[in-house]
């Protein structure tokens, strides 16, 4: 009750000199020293946590990254594998009812590009894409020609027959070649972004 007096006597006009000074110094000491630490130890302490979340954030993005190149590459594989069946069926004058696979490049195309540091990767993928959905309209065109009933046997249809696969026969080697090609720096970047 003591320092309850203390105080109302100054606010009611006492004498500072009956204020218990042996009580404030220590809580105004305790005080100066609790914010002269805690302030830089907060500051530090939150540094600390926003620069683990920045790595932690980078280490998702680079494992997302790499996930995405694994599955560009696969994809690409299988195309490969495709564009070899696609040029045995031409050679025996079979009409492929498959296309090519670009969904991966379509769908997620802007987050490869983030993923891939060289720019020779990201210009030959692009164009191989590029072929690739040139090849695909060959391959609907070729279908739609098949499946038109007004062509039936007709000469007019082996005609475009044969000049259709003819282009696509002629357009098959390289873009294995560049399939190829695309292949072996996919497979360079994602040994080099395991490593």
């Amino acid at each position: 009750m003591e320092l309850v007096t203390c105080s109302l006597n100054v606010a009611k006009g006492g004498n500072l000199a009956m204020w218990d000074w042996t009580l404030f110094l220590p809580e105004l000491v305790a005080t100066v020293i609790g914010v002269g630490l805690g302030i830089p130890l907060g500051l530090w302490l939150n540094r600390r946590a926003g620069k683990l979340q920045r790595q932690q954030e980078e280490a998702r993005t680079k494992q997302r990254g790499l996930w995405l190149l694994k599955a560009l590459q696969e994809e690409v594989e299988h195309n490969q594998e495709l564009l070899s069946q696609l040029e045995g069926e031409l050679k025996k004058g079979e009409v492929p009812l498959y296309s090519l696979d670009t969904d991966m490049w379509e769908f997620v195309g802007g987050q490869v590009a983030e993923s891939i540091s060289s720019e020779k990767i990201l210009t030959r993928a692009s164009r191989l894409y590029f072929e690739f959905d040139h090849m695909k309209r060959k391959i609907d065109a070729l279908f739609q020609l098949f499946a038109n009933p007004m062509m039936g046997a007709s000469s007019l249809w082996k005609q475009r027959f044969t000049a259709l696969s003819g282009s696509m026969l002629a357009h098959l080697p390289p873009t294995k070649k560049l399939c190829k090609e695309v292949l072996h720096l996919l497979k360079d970047e994602v040994k080099k972004q395991e490593s």
